[in-house]
């Protein structure tokens, strides 16, 4: 059976905060591909995780806790997709990460990608955001059908402060999901299992998701004035470093990943 819906995030568990609604009600049509679910680079992470946990450690901790998570909303492991790549490596790896969206693409032929927005929160989660909509440009050049893009809310900085569940900008304008009391109990006893990101699904609100139509980005702007949450964070990468990415990849032919078409 095809999926209807192919959900592409950065790290595990971000497809539970953004897309819980998907999972809820159609959980049988969902495919999830984790981007970035390596080794763990975060040192307060790696802190928070206790003494002598190594980024390897805590990468197969967090792949275990989601995958109970998502067996919670009833999904397969063959459902879920890894990409394996380290924390903070998407962008070195963006044709590798645009081949694996391609494949999925094209051999589950959905009819709608769920992903990031760019919004500066994490390198990762913008680097995602970036492949996709490359990607998609590609099928579009080569005159495939596309699935519709929708995004869901991450996080990001506005005046120097963490935003958690709500878009950078109000354009366009945001679909609001309330999920019922039993939806709403379901999603909270899936992030249950994912003991290890509780500091960061704390700041989420859980009962109520945003999203919307993706529109173009222009990824060689600043996403916003001022500093980027993953400058403020002191995450070790810096706008400076996302763009020179970008311009090296605007600079090379617009070729196609090395999948094979079905």
């Amino acid at each position: 059976m095809y999926a209807r819906s192919l959900i592409v995030v950065a790290h595990p568990g971000e497809e539970t905060l953004g897309c819980a609604r998907l999972l809820l009600r159609e959980p049988q049509l969902c495919r999830i591909l984790h981007v970035a679910d390596g080794p763990v680079r975060d040192s307060r992470a790696l802190r928070r995780a206790g003494a002598g946990m190594s980024p390897e450690a805590l990468s197969a901790l967090r792949s275990r806790e989601v995958r109970l998570a998502l067996g919670h909303f009833g999904l397969q492991p063959q459902q879920i997709a890894s990409l394996g790549l380290a924390e903070r490596d998407v962008l070195p790896n963006i044709e590798l990460a645009m081949d694996a969206i391609l494949s999925l693409i094209r051999a589950e032929r959905p009819l709608e990608l769920h992903t990031h927005p760019f919004e500066g929160g994490h390198p990762d989660a913008d680097a995602v955001c970036f492949a996709v909509h490359k990607t998609l440009d590609i099928l579009r050049r080569e005159g495939e059908v596309c699935p519709q893009l929708f995004e869901f809310t991450s996080y990001h900085a506005r005046d120097g402060l963490f935003r958690a569940a709500e878009f950078l900008s109000p354009y366009p304008s945001p679909q609001i999901t309330l999920l019922s009391e039993a939806e709403c109990g379901k999603k909270k006893e899936a992030l249950r299992f994912i003991h290890s990101q509780y500091n960061l699904i704390a700041r989420f609100s859980l009962c109520e998701e945003r999203w919307r139509r993706a529109e173009a980005y222009d990824f060689g702007e600043r996403p916003h004035q001022g500093p980027l949450y993953y400058e403020i964070s002191r995450s070790g990468f810096t706008w400076e470093d996302f763009a020179r990415f970008v311009n090296e990849i605007r600079d090379k032919q617009p070729d196609t990943p090395q999948s094979d078409k079905s």
